[in-house]
Order: structure tokens, then C-alpha cells, then sequence
């Protein structure tokens, strides 16, 4: 049972404009669970610390836009948009397994492609100006129109040793860097589709603009969704 059950909450402020529609979320006892979303999209900003949380052990509901808040400090995160629940689950959930392009695109830097998924090649998706790739072939892998996305950080460099066709090559043009200190934001083009690729130990004197750089993904890193 529990602790506590919202059910079909409907709030609107001018009688026109549902900032939150028809939300239902069940809260568990001494639970932190934050509810995400874009300003604007059914929210009101208040600051909560997870300390708190932490010692008392009470049951928090956390109001935020601030991801870095929801993704540190939350047992699950509820995402809005449009006053609506787009996704309930773990900060890892929403962030490695999206329910949508939205939660997707919000929560973090991703990649997407689009792609179309057919039953009868298993494991495999056809990207859109790309060609063929390996993915994991998931419980239920969506058919037809889809969009494949793949997080920054899961790109790595390709060694020329590479030949045994387990992973997703790519090439990689450079057009530019931002460089974080413990890591390297590379962004660019592939086949002429935006690309960013986020790699720790690359050397900057070789991820210059204008440089092509063989990357590589697992099957396993690919999110593969539905397209709406």
C-alpha cells in the first residue's frame, strides 16, 4: 500500500491551461521522489537538501527543472512536460532507458537517429543515411519507425587493430571541441547528421576541427524507441 496516492490531479491557473493534468503517481514511505520538468511545465520551484532526507527519513516530494538536483538527490524522478507525467522511475531509468524522444532529449546530451526496425532482421536497425547497425536485441524491440539514440559518453575511439565487427563503426568530423578538464566534448557530423561524442584521455592536439575520427558503439549502447 502506498504511503501516499495521487490520483487524477487536474490544477490549472487562468481555467484554460492545465499546468498539471490528470496526474497519478503512488509515493512510498519515506521515499524522495522529484518531480522534473521544463520551466513552465507544472511546477513551482521550492529548495528541499537530501541531508535532510537522509536523517529524518521522511517521505519527500522535490519540485524541480534543475537535472543535476532530480539526478543526485532522487530515489525516482517524475518527468512533465505539458503538465504530464512523461516517465516515473530511477534517475539511472529515465536517463539510460527513456520512455520517449522527450525524457530523452531532457534528461542529458544525447544523440538520435532515425531508423526503421524490421521484425524480420532481429538485432538489427536501418539508420537513415547511415545504413545498417547492430543493436541488442531488447525483450521487445519496437517495429517500423524508430529512433535510435545513443548517450555521448558511450562513443569511443576505434583502433585500426578493430576487424572482428562486434561494434557499430562510424567516422566522426570534428567541428569542434570543448574541452572539460577530465574529459572531452567532441562535436561534429556524421554522414552529415549532428554527432558529440564525450571522451576522457583523448589527446586535444588530435581532435582538432576538420579532423575524422574513427569511433565505434556497442550493440548494448543503443536506446532504440518508438518514433511519435
Amino acid at each position: 500500500m502506498p504511503y501516499l496516492r495521487l490520483r487524477e490531479v487536474v490544477k490549472s491557473y487562468d481555467g484554460k491551461t492545465n499546468a498539471v493534468d490528470d496526474i497519478s503517481i503512488d509515493v512510498e514511505r519515506g521515499e524522495f521522489i522529484t518531480l522534473l520538468g521544463p520551466s513552465g511545465s507544472g511546477k513551482t520551484t521550492k529548495v528541499e537538501i537530501k541531508r535532510i532526507h537522509r536523517e529524518v527519513g521522511t517521505t519527500m516530494i522535490y519540485v524541480t527543472h534543475d537535472q543535476t538536483e532530480a539526478m543526485t538527490m532522487s530515489d525516482r524522478i517524475a518527468v512533465f512536460c505539458n503538465g504530464k507525467v512523461e516517465q516515473v522511475g530511477s534517475p539511472l531509468d529515465v536517463y539510460n532507458r527513456p520512455a520517449n524522444r522527450f525524457v530523452g532529449e531532457f534528461i542529458g546530451d544525447s544523440n538520435f537517429f532515425a531508423g526503421r526496425a524490421d521484425s524480420s532482421h532481429p538485432g538489427w536497425i536501418e539508420l537513415s543515411g547511415i545504413g545498417p547497425v547492430r543493436v541488442a536485441q531488447e525483450a521487445k524491440l519496437p517495429a517500423g519507425e524508430v529512433d535510435l539514440m545513443i548517450r555521448p559518453e558511450r562513443l569511443r575511439l576505434r583502433t585500426p587493430a578493430e576487424s572482428d565487427g562486434t561494434d557499430n563503426p562510424l567516422d566522426l568530423i570534428v567541428d569542434d571541441i570543448i574541452n572539460y578538464g577530465d574529459s572531452i566534448l567532441v562535436i561534429g557530423k556524421t554522414h552529415g547528421l549532428p554527432l558529440r561524442a564525450r571522451l576522457v584521455g583523448g589527446d586535444p592536439a588530435v581532435l582538432r576541427p576538420g579532423a575524422t575520427l574513427p569511433m565505434a558503439w556497442a550493440p548494448t549502447d543503443a536506446h532504440v524507441l518508438p518514433r511519435r
